[in-house]
């Protein structure tokens, strides 16, 4: 029954919810249910939706984002055109050693002296030989202009040569002359007797061609007596005879004189075979003495710088370092280094080896950073330069594999440190870090992945 001013319950209606306690009353509660009316934190919830959003962003700027590729080579400091490195030429003995280690020394300096008696020695049979053949060719020349009808005097004081090998050579000379003459005078005196017998042949056929003419008529005249009967036979006959043998005179008379024109043609042959001959013989010899001269020249020229580098000189103006000799009287080797000299005011630049792997993406005019090991670059900063050069052939270096020389310039060869500017050494090392390009950030994260699909999926 329901009370009179009362409103009657719904039946089946839903019993509503009390409300929560205040954040004070909670602190009374349970500890359960105070952790059930304990809203929750909203902190929580924006730090889960501020890392999703820091983990969205990066993955855009992993993207979008790029980097510097760089290939990075250890290297050192070397003056442009290397350390001067001192070595003798050949197998030698130190006489004297006018340097130390750590020595300032001035370009043509004395370094070393190593005892030159050998390249003395040589030298100076080399110089005895030269004067030999200058005379010798001084004395051929002289000859061959006595046989060409110039004569010229010989005189072999230019030469160098002493005044006993220069009047050995006068005398040879004579000789060789006097001989030539001598066969001359031979054949020339035949060619006068054969020219005797040519006018005394001539004399006597112009006797004979006289006489003949008479003859005849004698014959014909005493054949004409002889016919009228006014002469003997006998007297005709002694005029045939006369006849017949003044005819046989006349033959006679012109083989002699063929003979005698014959045998001066020879004579003349003869002479400018013998002329010819000489001449050929002066010529031959006194192209095998310049010949010899020329190559006697050479080699005084070499045994001369043989015997100028038995004094070891310093190429530059520097200072001596790695000094590998301290004993006079030791023995050097040749090609062997004995010292190193590193110019002063030299202009430095950059050697860095380069790995074989980083190859494929170097080339000429790359910019170039360059940290320095004595310098801490996060306080002193780097230098800058460019790539200017690349070994066309690799090198085998012990433990690292093939690798490749780079020459690297540098804009400045000084660093500011400690307040002022100081210049680099040589010698120095540093680590060269070349920028080849750019790459994305993601491409870097994600080649493991690439690399170790690409093995996975290889036939073992």
């Amino acid at each position: 029954m329901t009370l009179p001013g009362k409103i009657p319950p719904m039946t089946g209606a839903l019993t509503a919810k009390p409300p929560s306690p205040a954040g004070e009353a909670r602190e009374f509660l349970p500890a359960a249910l105070e952790i059930l009316e304990t809203p929750a934190n909203p902190a929580g919830r924006a730090l889960a939706l501020l890392l999703a959003a820091m983990f969205v962003a990066a993955i855009c700027w992993a993207v979008i984002g790029k980097v510097d590729v760089v290939a990075v080579a250890p290297g050192r400091t070397a003056p442009v055109g290397g350390s001067k490195l001192i070595q003798p030429l050949e197998l030698g003995t130190v006489r004297a050693i006018h340097v130390s280690d750590g020595q300032k020394v001035t370009a043509g300096q004395i370094l070393v002296e190593l005892d030159p008696t050998e390249a003395e020695v040589d030298l100076d049979q080399l110089r005895q030989q030269h004067v030999e053949q200058a005379l010798e060719a001084a004395r051929l020349s002289a000859y061959i202009a006595v046989l060409l009808g110039d004569p010229q005097p010989f005189d072999g004081s230019g030469t160098g040569a002493s005044a006993t090998l220069r009047r050995i050579h006068e005398t040879q000379l004579r000789s060789d002359i006097t001989a030539f003459e001598a066969e001359r005078a031979s054949i020339e005196a035949e060619r006068s007797r054969r020219l005797s017998a040519r006018a005394s042949a001539m004399a006597e056929l112009a006797k004979s061609e006289e006489i003949l003419p008479i003859l005849r008529d004698r014959e014909v005249s005493t054949g004409t007596l002889f016919d009228k009967g006014l002469t003997s036979k006998p007297q005709m006959q002694q005029v045939q005879a006369s006849m017949i043998e003044a005819t046989h005179d006349l033959d006679i008379q012109r083989n002699r004189l063929a003979e005698a024109d014959t045998a001066l043609v020879a004579i003349e042959r003869e002479l400018a075979y013998l002329l010819a001959d000489r001449l050929r013989l002066a010529y031959a010899a006194l192209t095998k003495a310049e010949t010899a001269l020329a190559q006697i020249s050479l080699a005084l020229h070499r045994a001369q710088t043989r015997m100028e580098r038995q004094i070891l000189r310093a190429p530059v103006t520097g200072t001596v370092q790695q000094l590998a000799i301290h004993t006079e009287g030791g023995v050097v080797e040749p090609a062997r280094p004995i010292m190193v000299i590193v110019p002063d005011n030299a202009p430095l630049e950059i050697r860095a080896t380069l790995q074989n792997k980083d190859m494929g993406r170097l080339r000429e005019g790359l910019p170039v950073e360059v940290k320095l090991e004595a310098y801490n670059f996060t306080r002193y900063g780097t230098l800058h330069g460019r790539l200017v050069s690349i070994s066309q052939d690799a090198i085998e270096q012990e433990g690292v594999g093939l690798v490749y020389d780079a020459r690297i310039r540098l804009d400045s060869t000084t660093i500011h440190a400690e307040g002022r500017d100081v210049a680099l050494a040589p010698g120095m090392a540093v680590t060269v870090e070349l920028k080849t390009g750019r790459r994305r950030i993601i491409d870097f994260l994600l080649s493991p992945l690439y690399r170790y699909s690409d093995e996975a999926i290889r036939e073992p």
